[in-house]
C-alpha cells in the first residue's frame, strides 16, 4: 500500500507535477489508492464504491421516470435499504453524496464542478494527498524551532508593542527585518535574541506588578 506518516514531511517537499498533481498519482495503483483513502476516512471509499456497483446493478430493474432517472420514491427506498452508513442523501438532494470534499451523485457518474478528477478514486486519492500536505505543513510548523521562534516573537509584537528599536515588517511573506526596499528573513540567533529580550520585559513586568498595592 502506499506508505506515508506525516513526520516524514514528503509530499510538501515534492515539485508538483503541472503545479498540481503529487507524482505518487501518476505511480499508485488504483487499488492502492483506495486502501490508502480509506486507512485515513474509515473504510468510506470502499464502502461508496460498492455501493455504486450495486445501484448500478439494481437500477436496471428500477422503475424510471420520464428522463431516464430511477423515480425519487424508488431511489429513496433503496437507499434505506443498503446505505447502512447514512452517507447518500435521503431527504431532497436524493442520491447525492460526499467524501473529502467532493460532492457526487449515485445516478450521475463524472466529476463535480472542483474536481480535477473524472474517476471517484484518483480525485479521492488527490484530495487525500492535498489534506496530507496540509497536515505535514502544519506538524513542520509545530515542531521547526525557526517557526516557533519566529512566531513567538510575532506574538510578543502584538502582546508588547515594542520590537526594542529592530525595523520589522510583519506581512503576507512572514516577519521581516528591514524595510519594504531592502528586506530579509530574521536569523535563528536573531530570533532567539528578540525573544530573550520579551522574556527579560515578561519578568520585569511581573516584578513592576508585584510591587504594585494598589486596591479598590
Amino acid at each position: 500500500m502506499f506508505e506515508w506518516k506525516v513526520e516524514d514531511m514528503k509530499l510538501m517537499n515534492e515539485t508538483l507535477l503541472g503545479g498540481t498533481y503529487f507524482p505518487c498519482e501518476r505511480t499508485t495503483s488504483r487499488e492502492d489508492k483506495i486502501k490508502f483513502v480509506d486507512s485515513l476516512q474509515n473504510g468510506e471509499l470502499n464502502y461508496i464504491l460498492k455501493l455504486i456497483d450495486k445501484f448500478n446493478e439494481d437500477n436496471k430493474s428500477m422503475p424510471k421516470n420520464q428522463w431516464g432517472d430511477v423515480k425519487t420514491v424508488s431511489l429513496k427506498a433503496w437507499i434505506k435499504k443498503n446505505d447502512e452508513r447514512h452517507i447518500f442523501n435521503n431527504t431532497y438532494y436524493y442520491g447525492q453524496y460526499n467524501i473529502l470534499g467532493t460532492s457526487r451523485s449515485i445516478q450521475v457518474m463524472g466529476k463535480g464542478s472542483y474536481d480535477t478528477y473524472e474517476d471517484l478514486v484518483d480525485e479521492c486519492f488527490h484530495r487525500q494527498l492535498k489534506e496530507c500536505c496540509r497536515m505535514e505543513k502544519q506538524y513542520f510548523d509545530e515542531h521547526d524551532e525557526y517557526t516557533i521562534l519566529r512566531k513567538s516573537v510575532e506574538k510578543n509584537i502584538e502582546n508588547y508593542g515594542t520590537t526594542f528599536g529592530v525595523n520589522i515588517i510583519i506581512s503576507s511573506d512572514g516577519l521581516q527585518i528591514g524595510d519594504f526596499d531592502n528586506e530579509r528573513k530574521p536569523s535563528l540567533e536573531e530570533l532567539k535574541a528578540l525573544n530573550a529580550k520579551y522574556e527579560q520585559l515578561e519578568k520585569f513586568i511581573e516584578n513592576l506588578t508585584k510591587e504594585t498595592h494598589i486596591v479598590y
